[in-house]
């Protein structure tokens, strides 16, 4: 069984990610069968104007989704977590070199 992977693609903030990876993804079904993503949060979509895009791999049919075994999927969701993990890691040893450097300077004072 093969699981399709659905990207789309912020572009005012010129990011991708995962449709599902996101609480405030969302997949419509339009009238004429397509298929449309929308953010709950902002307000965003795929429709027209929308500040969103479908990614795909794209061959002589047009842009076509991605599909990926059960294993596949759980590598990827995987490494999504060890990117997080990486970026709090970051962001805390981040907050700390500047807590250290206020508080070194208002030790000298």
């Amino acid at each position: 069984m093969r699981f399709p992977i659905i990207k789309v693609k912020d572009i005012a903030q010129k990011t991708e990610h995962i449709v599902g990876t996101n609480i405030h993804d969302t997949l419509e079904i339009q009238d004429d069968g397509t298929i449309s993503y929308y953010n709950l949060q902002n307000g965003e979509g795929t429709r027209v104007f929308g500040d969103y895009r479908f990614v795909g791999n794209v061959d002589e049919m047009g842009m076509t989704v991605e599909f990926v075994s059960f294993e596949e999927i759980k590598n990827i969701y995987q490494q999504m977590e060890q990117k997080d993990e990486e970026k709090e890691k970051f962001i805390e040893s981040l907050f700390e070199m500047i807590w250290d450097e206020k508080s070194n300077k208002e030790n000298k004072s």
